[in-house]
């Protein structure tokens, strides 16, 4: 039986070995463990006014191509799940590139920028000498400047109402030139790369536009993914708080590796398996295993389907036809996330999304030079380098995990004093390794083939050690059930049944007397009294700890309720407490059948209370919150 020392240490959150993980002091998610109020995270992204500028001539078209921005911005706006990726920052890791899930860590790699945004991997790096005046340039590729141009950058504004217009067809190619290079230009502002000011765009852009077959040579795909990098690992930290980046690719990332966190459009398909040759039963049975350690399954993911790539396209491209309003994202509660992503399994996750034959439908762009998505690689923007680190996530490869090596810390750099820098030179080794690239390739351990699962087993204990294990500390180690809470609301109708349960048990346990089971009904029946009267008091967002089960009157049920409704945790305001409640009904046979209720209206109380919003205020449930308190 464990001791008390071993219990506390099994509820460690970790990291038991802080060797790894040096920056937890400052982490997001240590102020979280501890019950401290958090900062709530800005996300900064245009995406949706970027979708309102549609291009449609011929010469524009093929000038996208040739910068290799033409599929990139066939990306419709996706509708972003602020919870979601809330959620996603507080497991980011500056000291690894990765996310930190208890499964083990994933990332974004290269070859997710390569399939879901058709951006180049391979080419020159994003690298140039800044200016002190941009005036000049601007005149020289736009044809025309700005009255104002502060720190190098014009307003958003300002290119969409000069430039957003229809065009002749027979337009000269001076004025088809500009309009693309405003297009691109306002792509990497709203959308690839965001400025804090969340209503401008930096001109050191247009010094990659001059030229457009030039522009397509870059490595753009490395650049985004370094930009990514930087803002998630800086906003992981305590006192940041704005993330301006390609969220919308962090976003079709988590959908396609986590279907738990996906909205509901897509139905699971059955597992099919490629036909291969004939093997013997030894060779079989360790194939099998090693395909168990790799990714493990339990049951039929929701993988791509070749029926759901629109033409021409890129794999990012199949949710937006299917994607149109928030009502199908899955939750708009950040706690919702937070609870599932403590709780996940491997089973829960889709290691490897792309099967080879999605990969050969995609466009080329897409498809080319696939050995370096496998590259420990410097990833370089401008002024930002980031270490690209795939080895640490082999299993998104299919294969086999091994213990990684440390990431090399690479010291971060700012355009503050620096105004015309060459930064080409200032990052001259970073760009050295860049362009060795091809030969930092990674592979799978060799001695790990005849043994996958001692592989994955040392890998575990070792990441079990070093790693934050989850974000909210639990009450007691969390268990693998067929059901498991989806919202706060949940966690008190458990919390209610468990007490239920005890009395039940302790009942039928000791000496049966009518006035025994007289008293033991009466606790039920105000435990039941304390769940329909107060079911529609419990505030959105307010996570309710599970005690160990004792028996309590409905005045104790209520006034917890009452009491932690005055004290909001973490990231979520007195807002919250205002939102429609969403009923997901604990019938097997359909799972993703999902009511929108407000308190007062009839419905069994049977159903399973599930997802609340974070961003939407529903008057009706003011003015009931007013009454009842």
């Amino acid at each position: 039986m464990a001791t008390q020392d071993e219990q506390l240490a099994a509820l460690n959150p970790g990291p038991v070995d802080g060797s790894l993980l040096n920056l937890q002091s400052r982490h997001r998610s240590q102020e979280i463990g501890e019950g401290k109020i958090v900062p709530r995270i800005r996300l900064i992204e245009h995406g949706k006014a970027f979708s309102q500028w549609t291009v449609t001539h011929g010469s524009v078209l093929a000038l996208l191509r040739d910068a290799g921005m033409y599929y990139v911005s066939r990306l419709s706006r996706v509708i972003i799940d602020h919870a979601l990726l809330r959620a996603l920052i507080e497991r980011w890791r500056p000291e690894t590139q990765t996310f930190h899930f208890r499964i083990g860590e994933m990332t974004i790699t290269l070859r997710d920028v390569a399939l879901l945004a058709a951006l180049r991997v391979d080419g020159e790096p994003v690298t140039c000498t800044t200016l002190r005046d941009y005036t000049r340039l601007c005149v020289q590729l736009l044809g025309q400047a700005p009255d104002h141009i502060q720190a190098g950058c014009v307003k958003l504004k300002w290119l969409r109402v000069t430039f957003m217009r229809d065009i002749a067809s027979d337009a000269p190619q001076e004025v088809v030139e500009r309009y693309t290079r405003a297009y691109i230009l306002y792509l990497f502002g709203s959308v690839l790369f965001p400025d804090p000011s969340g209503n401008k765009v930096n001109l050191k852009w247009l010094l990659f536009l001059e030229d457009f077959r030039k522009c397509g040579q870059f490595a753009w795909g490395a650049a985004v993914l370094a930009h990514i990098y930087r803002e998630l690992g800086k906003v992981s930290l305590m006192g940041h708080t704005d993330c301006c980046c390609f969220l919308a690719l962090v976003q079709l990332w988590a959908w396609e590796y986590l279907p738990f966190v996906r909205p509901r459009i897509f139905a699971p398909v059955e597992n099919q398996c490629e036909a291969g040759g004939q093997s013997t039963e030894s060779e079989g049975q360790l194939a099998d295993e090693r395909r168990q350690c790799a990714h493990p399954v339990e049951s039929a993911p929701e993988v791509i389907q070749l029926a759901q790539l629109p033409e021409d396209s890129p794999v990012g491209c199949r949710w937006f036809s299917m994607l149109v309003s928030t009502s199908k994202l899955k939750t708009s509660n950040t706690e919702t996330y937070r609870n599932q992503l403590d709780l996940m399994k491997p089973s829960n996750v889709i290691w490897n999304p792309y099967s080879t034959a999605v990969i050969n439908a995609l466009p080329d762009i897409c498809r080319d030079h696939q050995e370096l998505w496998m590259s420990r690689t410097p990833l370089i923007c401008i002024e930002t380098v980031q270490m690209h680190v795939p080895d640490r996530v082999m299993r998104q490869f299919d294969l086999l995990q091994h213990i990684p090596e440390p990431v090399e810390s690479i010291a971060a750099v700012t355009r503050q004093g620096k105004v015309a820098e060459n930064w080409q030179a200032h990052h001259h080794s970073h760009v050295t390794r860049w362009q060795q690239r091809q030969q930092n390739i990674v592979t799978e351990h060799g001695e790990l083939k005849n043994a996958p699962k001692q592989a994955l087993v040392a890998y575990m204990k070792w990441y079990w050690r070093v790693t934050r294990r989850w974000i909210i500390t639990p009450s007691q180690q969390p268990e693998d059930r067929p059901c498991q809470e989806q919202a706060p609301l949940e966690f008190a109708l458990v919390d209610e049944i468990r007490c239920i349960h005890k009395i039940a048990t302790d009942m039928t346990r000791s000496e049966m007397t009518i006035e025994a089971a007289r008293r033991a009904l009466d606790q039920i029946a105000a435990h039941c009294s304390g769940i329909i009267q107060n079911l529609s008091f419990i505030p959105n967002g307010v996570s309710i700890p599970l005690p160990a089960p004792t028996a309590r009157s409905t005045t104790d049920f209520k006034h917890k309720i009452v009491h932690r409704r005055r004290n909001p945790v973490n990231d979520q305001t007195q807002e919250d407490n205002k939102r429609p409640t969403h009923r997901r009904r604990c019938d097997h046979t359909s799972p993703d059948v999902e009511v929108l209720e407000h308190p007062g209206s009839s419905s069994s109380r049977s159903d399973c209370v599930a997802n609340q919003s974070d961003d939407t205020i529903q008057s009706q449930n003011t003015d009931l919150t007013e009454k009842q308190y």
